[in-house]
C-alpha cells in the first residue's frame, strides 16, 4: 500500500492600480488563476467577471461597460472562444449575437443597430462571411441582399430603397461588379443602368 500526498498553495490574490484602487481579485492556486476573478475599472466599477481553470479562461465570461451595463457574454473552453456569444450596446440593446468555434465566428450571426433593429445577418465559416447575407437600414427595412463567397460579393445582388422598393440588381464576381446592372423606376419598371467589364 502506498499513498500520494498532494500539496496545493491557494490564496486570495488582489492586484491594485497605481492609484491604489483595486484592479482585480480572485483565487490563485500554485501561481495560477482559479475560479471566478473580478476585474475593475480605475473608477472602481466592475469591468469583467471571468472564470479560470488552471489560468485559462473556461466557462461563461461577463464583461461590463464603465456605467455598469452588460457589454458581453462569452463562453470559453480552455482559453478558446466556443459556442454562443452576446454583445450589447452601452444602452443595453443587443449589438450582435452568434457562435464561435475555436475563436472564429461560426454559423449564423446577427448584428443590430443601437435602436434594436437588425443591421445585417448571415453565416460564417471559419471566421469568413459566406452564403446569403442581408443588410438593413437603421429603420429596419431591407437595404441589400446577396451571396458572399470567401467574404466577397458573388452572383446576383439586389438593392432596395428605404421604402422597400427594389432599386438596383446586378452581379458580382469576387467582389467586383460585372455584366449588365439594372435600375428600377418608382413604378417598378426595370431599365438597363450600367455595364461593368
Amino acid at each position: 500500500m502506498w499513498s500520494v500526498t498532494l500539496s496545493l498553495i491557494a490564496q486570495d490574490t488582489t492586484y491594485y492600480q497605481v492609484s491604489g484602487k483595486m484592479k482585480s481579485i480572485g483565487l490563485s492556486v500554485d501561481g495560477q488563476r482559479e475560479g471566478t476573478w473580478n476585474f475593475y475599472y480605475v473608477s472602481g466599477t466592475l469591468s469583467a467577471q471571468l472564470i479560470f481553470d488552471e489560468d485559462m479562461l473556461d466557462g461563461k465570461q461577463r464583461y461590463y461597460y464603465p456605467n455598469g451595463s452588460l457589454q458581453a457574454l462569452e463562453i470559453w473552453n480552455q482559453d478558446l472562444l466556443q459556442d454562443s456569444a452576446f454583445y450589447y450596446h452601452e444602452t443595453g440593446a443587443l449589438e450582435k449575437k452568434g457562435k464561435y468555434l475555436d475563436n472564429l465566428y461560426f454559423g449564423k450571426w446577427e448584428f443590430y443597430h443601437s435602436n434594436g433593429y437588425l443591421k445585417r445577418c448571415g453565416n460564417y465559416d471559419q471566421g469568413t462571411p459566406v452564403g446569403h447575407w442581408q443588410i438593413f437600414y437603421e429603420h429596419g427595412g431591407l437595404w441589400q441582399e446577396g451571396k458572399l463567397v470567401l467574404g466577397l460579393e458573388s452572383g446576383m445582388w439586389q438593392y432596395y430603397d428605404n421604402l422597400g422598393h427594389i432599386q438596383y440588381v446586378g452581379a458580382f464576381d469576387h467582389g467586383r461588379q460585372i455584366g449588365v446592372w439594372y435600375k428600377y423606376n418608382w413604378r417598378g419598371k426595370k431599365k438597363r443602368w450600367k455595364y461593368f467589364d
